[in-house]
């Protein structure tokens, strides 16, 4: 798993989170 940071974790915390987690 990867480190999400800046507008990556605003997508994550939208609700893609396992899309954006498992890339």
């Amino acid at each position: 798993s990867w480190c999400p940071s800046g507008p990556e974790w605003k997508l994550a915390a939208s609700g893609d989170r396992y899309a954006v987690w498992h890339k």
